[in-house]
């Protein structure tokens, strides 16, 4: 939720300052609908809070992933993400991939264009 109003404020930030961009914009506006189809899934009520612990754990290895991939964070992104798999297993839900996306028993990441 954070992440969506930031990128919600910073586009209404950029047509107040000065003049409007030609494609800035539109990375910001992408940004804010992506971080809202995520939150929204996240705060979507469900009758099964496993579900949601499920949904949850998805967001937090596919973070602990993109940081990984990107090198932020340190030297433990291998570590970082092996944990929360391993929280998973914890909990005897399984653990797959769908498109490089984490999986976790039949929770998965929304596809964005569907959310939006």
């Amino acid at each position: 939720m954070f992440a969506a109003s930031d990128y919600a404020r910073s586009f209404a930030e950029v047509f107040w300052t000065g003049p409007t961009p030609v494609y800035g914009h539109l990375v910001l506006a992408r940004s804010a609908l992506e971080a809202c189809v995520i939150s929204a899934w996240l705060n979507e009520p469900v009758s099964d809070p496993a579900e949601e612990d499920q949904a949850g754990l998805c967001e937090q290895i596919y973070s602990a992933t993109e940081l990984k991939r990107l090198k932020i964070g340190g030297d433990d992104g291998a570590a970082r993400v092996q944990y929360w798999k391993n929280v998973a297993t914890a909990f005897g839900w399984s653990r797959t991939e769908d498109h490089g996306k984490p999986v976790v028993g039949d929770v998965k990441r929304p596809f964005h264009p569907e959310g939006f």
